[in-house]
């Protein structure tokens, strides 16, 4: 037996398989895997349709458009929706200055006049109240022959006293309400002046803080100023303005940098260089993140949500 005739076979029966050709109505049937078998139908209604739209192409060509018409690299970074969300949100940035950013409160105690309370219980001894006779066992009881019959009866019994207590005793009351003082942003803006005494004459973390949220309010006239002007004045191509102000967008993150940063500073706690229960009870004997995020009041926070719109549509672009 050649041990290479099994060889030749084997190489002899490749080549006729490479060289082995599909006819041109097998190769459609496999078009698509089966989603588009048999001969494929014209792409064209018409001839005219064909020639239309082989000139369309041609014309693109010639302008060195190679884009489809619905690529949507040809959509506008920045469309109307967002300019106005961008918008509405810059205004009530600005807006909230108006609004309170500060609260606190003191606890007024009051005293109530005190009230006279009688309280009549009952009666502690009623045991035989209304009572009337009670006729126990008048039975006839046989008796033998020639003897008289008798009845008994038990005599009634005396009723009992009824007797009653009054209690009086006075009930004092307190009554609790709180007074609130609110500041707005630009009023914190024009007590610079009077607010300084008591913040800077505390520790160092609430200093830091009172100069963080000074800035944070500057931003919130600055930064949407920027924002109209990024949205409305940059001229140019449509790219470089969206990158121009995509970067713009960024710089809304930086109240909420501050905000953070105020929160952290909080947990080193310091004590007051004032007299806290004679200003305001509600702040504490000492500095901490209670008396940070309780002091702040809604005009911040819808602020800050504003920034952080802001910001998420600079990330959007």
């Amino acid at each position: 037996m050649n041990p290479g005739s099994g060889t030749s076979k084997s190489e002899k029966g490749q080549k006729e398989t490479t060289l082995k050709r599909i006819n041109e109505r097998q190769r459609m049937n496999y078009i698509g895997f089966d989603v588009f078998p048999g001969e494929p139908k014209d792409l064209f209604a018409s001839e005219a349709e064909r020639e239309k739209l082989v000139e369309q192409v041609r014309q693109r060509h010639q302008k060195h458009d190679h884009l489809r018409e619905d690529c949507t690299l040809l959509e506008a970074r920045i469309n109307n929706a967002d300019r106005i969300a961008l918008t509405l949100a810059s205004i009530v940035i600005v807006l909230t200055l108006f609004l309170p950013w500060y609260s606190a409160y003191n606890e007024i105690v009051e005293e109530i006049k005190p009230t006279q309370v009688v309280e009549k219980p009952a009666a502690i001894a009623d045991t035989m109240a209304d009572t009337t006779v009670q006729s126990a066992a008048a039975t006839a009881v046989p008796n033998p022959p020639g003897t008289t019959a008798s009845v008994t009866e038990e005599s009634p019994i005396a009723p009992a006293e009824h007797t009653e207590e009054l209690i009086t005793a006075f009930s004092a009351k307190k009554k609790i309400h709180k007074e609130y003082a609110r500041l707005s942003g630009v009023g914190a803006l024009i007590s610079i002046g009077t607010l300084s005494s008591y913040v800077f004459s505390s520790g160092l973390s609430l200093m830091l803080t009172a100069i963080m949220f000074l800035v944070y309010t500057l931003l919130c006239i600055a930064l949407p100023i920027y924002n109209l002007y990024g949205i409305y004045g940059l001229k140019g191509d449509h790219d470089a303005k969206a990158l121009k102000i995509k970067k713009m967008l960024s710089y809304n993150w930086i109240p909420l940098a501050i905000f953070t940063a105020g929160l952290l500073l909080s947990f080193v706690s310091g004590p007051y260089g004032f007299d806290a229960a004679t200003v305001f009870t509600s702040i504490g004997q000492s500095y901490s993140p209670m008396a940070y995020l309780g002091t702040l009041s809604w005009g911040v926070f819808i602020s800050l949500a504003c920034f952080i719109l802001c910001a998420a549509k600079g990330v959007e672009i």
